[in-house]
């Protein structure tokens, strides 16, 4: 489904997945008020064309809202083929999409037979980004992205990797990936299956990705890949999920509650520093595994500028993104 045919052929295009709700949603809403087309990559059409509704945008030209489950390859492959049908040149990809069900108490599978939340996160976005590379090449856009959104708690140097609820994120061998990652096998590490650390060990793996991705493609190709993380976005779905956990955890203290955030523009703003759009003095878009760091100050948020990652420290688990590649 399209929100209109009569968008701009000269704007440039960024797909957004994730785009009906939280960050990716109001990074859409920048985007389009910076004179981009977006396309929203989502699960749930209806849903998106509500969101667009409700910020007072109505049927825009600039949002054509495409369908795309990740966690379904079929679905990953089709999207790419109907955005294909558009026959517009891109310029930039925003890995947004996630889902978090940290109270779980048994594994949900995918159509493909994949644990849900590496399914979703990653497999499904690994498969995205390799396709619509392609794309992303042929661009005749002179400054062309692939970001992607990751998480301090899969990065163990950070404050937030490492809280031990219910685990840090960490790869292990990779034991379940060979394997196969089918049933009755549920986490990368081949161990037992924790649902809070399989969002954290998805994370990882998109963060690694982006490392990899930079090393193979960016010197050849131009695109720049990042990776990035704009802080806790308390109005997401994912916090939907876990109210009654976060009700009898630390996270509902006063001193942690400084950290956690609206959608609402911070986190989308540090977003869209890294995109081709206007820059800032405080975070210039760069190279692979860029995280936004941010400090608190009083009551208030506030960001270091981004620094490069260019080793695979991401984990402390020894695994080089280059094992990741055949």
């Amino acid at each position: 489904m399209t929100s209109s045919p009569s968008f701009s052929l000269s704007a440039p295009l960024a797909i957004v997945t994730g785009a009906s709700s939280g960050v990716g949603l109001w990074t859409t809403k920048a985007l389009i008020d910076q004179g981009w087309t977006v396309v929203m990559a989502c699960r749930d059409s209806a849903k998106a064309q509500q969101a667009l509704v409700e910020l007072g945008f109505g049927r825009p030209a600039e949002a054509i809202i495409l369908p795309l489950d990740l966690s379904d390859l079929d679905s990953v492959k089709a999207f790419v083929e109907r955005f294909r049908g558009l026959n517009r040149p891109l310029t930039a990809l925003v890995i947004n999409a996630a889902v978090y069900k940290p109270l779980l108490k048994e594994p949900e599978w995918s159509a493909q037979g994949y644990e849900l939340s590496m399914a979703t996160n990653h497999l499904g976005h690994f498969l995205l980004a390799r396709l619509l590379l392609e794309d992303l090449k042929a661009s005749p856009a002179s400054d062309k992205r692939l970001i992607t959104l990751g998480t301090v708690t899969a990065n163990s140097k950070e404050l937030g990797g490492k809280i031990p609820i219910p685990a840090p994120a960490d790869l292990g061998d990779l034991s379940g990936f060979v394997k196969g990652f089918k049933a009755p096998i549920t986490m990368a590490s081949g161990k037992k299956f924790k649902p809070g650390k399989a969002y954290k060990d998805s994370k990882l793996c998109n963060m690694i990705t982006s490392l990899e991705l930079h090393r193979r493609f960016h010197d050849s190709t131009g695109i720049s890949f990042s990776s990035l993380y704009p802080g806790c976005v308390a109005d997401t779905p994912h916090f939907a999920t876990v109210s009654r956990l976060s009700k009898r955890s630390s996270l509902g203290s006063k001193r942690t509650s400084l950290v956690v955030m609206s959608a609402k523009p911070w986190p989308a703003s540090v977003l869209l520093r890294s995109l081709p759009i206007q820059r800032s003095a405080v975070l210039e878009p760069i190279g692979a595994g860029a995280i936004a760091r941010k400090k608190m100050a009083s009551s208030s948020i506030r960001s270091f500028p981004i620094k490069p990652v260019t080793q695979p420290r991401l984990c402390g688990c020894g695994i080089s993104p280059a094992s990741w590649w055949a």
